[in-house]
């Protein structure tokens, strides 16, 4: 009995030495075991690294995700002026009420004929510069013709710049498409205006009128008479005229 309270004794004085060694030997493990990561990481090429990051990046994807659904989400409505997304979208009753616009047409003629025999100048010359002075410019577009456009076509109502950008673009690469193409076919080298008729006829704006569907029908160097159908709509505006577009199909 004494003998084995004499170990009780002994094992409770050299106990913390034990621990604290166990301490230490842990500690030195610790160390051993992260150098040990370190040297892998290092030693790990990029691939491997991505692949070792992936479960973290999709448990941090999934919590934020999580986390985003807990908001309020944005409002769906991305019309400039806010409360009605179709602000946008002007309707008929604003056609109805349209003022004329004052502005005059820059560089237009006092009359059709006049513009389609400078028109067939231009072509018989092959002199571009004189073809696209004739045509509405950018600036008279945008502040003059589309604004009231929607008028007759509901897919111009829409007041958003982009539209109205395209919208302008598309026409303008269209006539100078159909200028070109013209230029590069013909082979007569005189055309003299014999009629002048609006297939389609007149559309009217508040403040300017559209001759639709202009065909021509031109004598030609031979005495030939041809149909010439590249010059296309014609604005008339305070009793002065442009053209709107060249045409780049028959």
């Amino acid at each position: 009995m004494l003998m084995l309270l004499k170990i009780k004794e002994l094992l409770a004085q050299f106990s913390p030495i034990f621990l604290i060694g166990r301490q230490r030997n842990t500690k030195s493990e610790s160390m051993n075991r992260s150098h040990k990561r370190r040297q892998r990481l290092s030693n790990t090429g990029p691939y491997e690294f991505c692949l070792r990051l992936l479960p973290l990046s999709l448990c941090l994807l999934l919590f934020s995700c999580g986390k985003t659904d807990s908001y309020e989400r944005p409002s769906s409505d991305s019309s400039p002026k806010g409360g009605n997304p179709q602000a946008w979208m002007l309707d008929s009753v604003h056609y109805d009420t349209l003022a004329p616009n004052p502005t005059p047409l820059a560089n237009s003629y006092n009359s059709i004929e006049e513009l389609v025999e400078t028109a067939l100048r231009g072509f018989e010359e092959r002199d571009t510069t004189l073809l696209t002075s004739l045509l509405i410019t950018r600036k008279e577009y945008l502040d003059i013709i589309y604004p009231e456009l929607g008028t007759h076509w509901p897919a111009a109502r829409d007041m958003r710049e982009g539209v109205q950008m395209f919208f302008w673009e598309n026409q303008r690469n269209t006539s100078i498409s159909g200028l070109l193409k013209k230029l590069r076919d013909l082979k007569e080298k005189r055309l003299e205006l014999v009629t002048l008729e609006f297939a389609d006829g007149v559309e009217e704006y508040p403040s300017y009128k559209l001759h639709t569907g202009t065909r021509l029908q031109i004598r030609t160097e031979t005495g030939d008479t041809i149909t010439f159908t590249t010059v296309g709509s014609i604005v008339e505006k305070d009793s002065t005229y442009k053209l709107l577009s060249y045409r780049d199909r028959d």
